[in-house]
């Protein structure tokens, strides 16, 4: 079972005064972590974004230390975004308004039959739909998918 987490999440779980669900949802996320058959995946656009935001921009704001982001990503799979990726991103920013970085992480989850993206993103809510992939943006949703597919 492979879920995609998408850098709301990351971000918002680890901001001092972050998003009181995200951190949850980060919560629920760790407990799985280490679960057979269960796979964390980001890309370079999450990887970019949060890094970004917590490393860069984040020093007013967050205490973490900038190695433990970094670490962060080592326990997740890595996804790759070739050239189809690109290619289906620009139907999606046709065909549902997204944002470039919002584009590439859905088309990421389509071109690498990914069913879950956890997200608190909004915007991803008629395009998941529309793409057969379930949107997680919430701790219970995560769970419920879990335990579906454990």
């Amino acid at each position: 079972m492979k879920l995609f987490v998408d850098s709301s999440v990351i971000i918002e779980a680890l901001k001092q005064e972050g998003n009181g669900e995200a951190k949850k949802i980060w919560e629920t996320l760790l407990a799985y972590l280490l679960k057979p058959k269960i796979e964390f995946c980001v890309n370079a656009i999450v990887y970019s974004e949060s890094v970004y935001k917590l490393v860069i921009k984040g020093k007013k704001e967050s205490s973490l230390v900038d190695d433990y982001v970094f670490r962060i990503f080592k326990v997740f799979s890595w996804m790759d975004i070739p050239y189809k990726v690109k290619e289906i991103a620009e139907g999606y920013l046709k065909q549902y308004s997204l944002a470039t970085n919002d584009a590439l992480i859905l088309a990421t989850c389509k071109f690498h039959g990914v069913k879950y993206l956890i997200s608190l993103d909004e915007d991803f809510a008629t395009p998941c739909r529309g793409e057969g992939i379930f949107l997680i943006n919430s701790a219970e949703k995560l769970r419920e998918a879990l335990n579906r597919g454990t």
